[in-house]
């Protein structure tokens, strides 16, 4: 159960609040429409999403200048070459070198073949290489989503430096759940890999949208409605866009923070759902011929709550 934060400066998504046996009828009332999930011990944090409009990007081009498909640049390395390029238009200077970026060394001077001054040429030595490429790069303006973090103890902000496809009719977002450390499957015997970082959504607090006729963007306070309501919110509003999104651009965002909505269950169909489950874990051999019963694992389920 949860209850919102109604002071200043509290952490401004709902926070957890004890359960009792005299809650038990009403969560499992199905007319109270409770959702349970699991609980994978994340980081709690609020997402907080803005988009700006018209912000410069630095954009891998081919020498037609169209788009070539590569893993975008990090905030760091854009903010980087873009105040390599300020700095030269100012200072008149025909390159700028010792730019020390995320993915290594580089160089960067105007492109001969281009004179709007939007093209430039990075040349690169790759981390881990001694070879250097030549990057065509082409400044170009765009909406860009900038995603920050708050933790629970409201005193420390993260930027996320990999940019999220967020759709750009929404122009702020907040978003509540976990961050969690995500391992894929490793063979026995394999070291086990870097493990990813995945922000797993619960809940959809607020976010403003562009309305159609050019006015000023409308905001939707949506804590009234259901949770069943927002939880869909997440899926439709939010998350199925920003992968609309991500399909159409040419060029690729960044995964290093995967954004996923967090799977809740009614509390009425709790004892199907880990029928579903016990039906592909593997069973141990002398439990082999049990069956297994809709009515047995949610007596189980339950049990333990209640003793």
């Amino acid at each position: 159960a949860v209850v919102p934060g109604s002071r200043d400066g509290e952490f401004m998504a709902p926070m957890c609040c004890p359960l009792t046996k005299t809650n038990l009828a009403d969560i499992a009332d199905p007319s109270n429409g409770y959702l349970v999930t699991e609980k994978s011990d994340g980081v709690r944090v609020v997402l907080y999403s803005e988009a700006i409009a018209a912000y410069p990007r630095w954009v891998r081009v081919d020498d037609a200048n169209a788009p070539v498909a590569s893993e975008p640049l990090g905030l760091l390395d854009q903010a980087m070459i873009e105040g390599a390029w300020r700095e030269m238009l100012s200072d008149g200077a025909a390159y700028k070198a010792g730019l020390h970026l995320t993915v290594g060394t580089g160089k960067l001077t105007p492109c001969a073949a281009d004179d709007t001054g939007d093209v430039m040429v990075l040349r690169l030595m790759p981390n881990g290489s001694q070879e250097l490429v030549d990057v065509r790069l082409q400044r170009r303006k765009g909406t860009r989503h900038f995603t920050f973090l708050f933790d629970r103890s409201m005193m420390a902000t993260y930027l996320m430096l990999e940019e999220s496809p967020f759709p750009t009719g929404l122009t702020r977002i907040v978003l509540d759940g976990e961050l969690i450390l995500s391992y894929p499957p490793t063979p026995r015997g394999q070291p086990m890999p870097r493990p990813g970082c995945v922000f797993a959504v619960f809940d959809l607090l607020s976010y403003h949208k562009v309305v159609a006729d050019g006015g000023e963007p409308e905001r939707e306070l949506i804590f009234d409605a259901s949770m069943s309501e927002r939880y869909d919110m997440i899926n439709d509003d939010v998350l199925m866009p920003a992968q609309e999104r991500a399909r159409a651009e040419l060029i690729p965002f960044s995964r290093a923070v995967r954004i996923m909505r967090k799977t809740m269950v009614k509390v009425a169909d709790i004892g199907s759902q880990i029928v579903a489950q016990l039906a592909v874990l593997p069973r141990p051999a002398e439990h082999a011929d049990r069956p297994v019963s809709a009515d047995h694992d949610a007596q189980y389920f339950f049990l333990p709550t209640c003793s």
